[in-house]
């Protein structure tokens, strides 16, 4: 995660979307572990933590997971236990989210 790609991913906002973060460091793992979606209960209200501040109004969040923890450099260049950002995701968005895997699962 401290890779200079990947510090220039997580400092572009206006062009590189968490998706294209999450599937590097996918691909870069070699396939294994798993992508996660974050979807709000209510459309385009999902807030997540980009770079230190509190994005809003957004519609899905999709991180890297090796199963133990989460790697979400626009939140911390170390990994996350996963339940750790579970709980970070749902404080963030008392409305309410679903998690669902769109890649991987191994």
């Amino acid at each position: 995660m401290n890779s200079p790609t990947v510090q220039k991913m997580v400092a572009n906002t206006n062009c590189v979307d968490c998706s294209d973060i999450a599937s590097y460091l996918y691909n870069s793992a070699g396939g294994k572990g798993k992508i996660l979606e974050v979807s709000p209960a209510t459309r385009n209200d999902l807030n997540v933590y980009e770079n230190g501040q509190l994005a809003t109004g957004q519609t899905y969040h999709q991180v890297y997971s090796d199963g133990q923890y989460v790697y979400d450099p626009r939140v911390s260049l170390q990994p996350i236990p996963q339940g750790d950002w579970l709980q970070l995701i749902k404080g963030t968005n008392p409305g309410g989210v679903s998690i669902s895997t769109v890649r991987g699962g191994k």
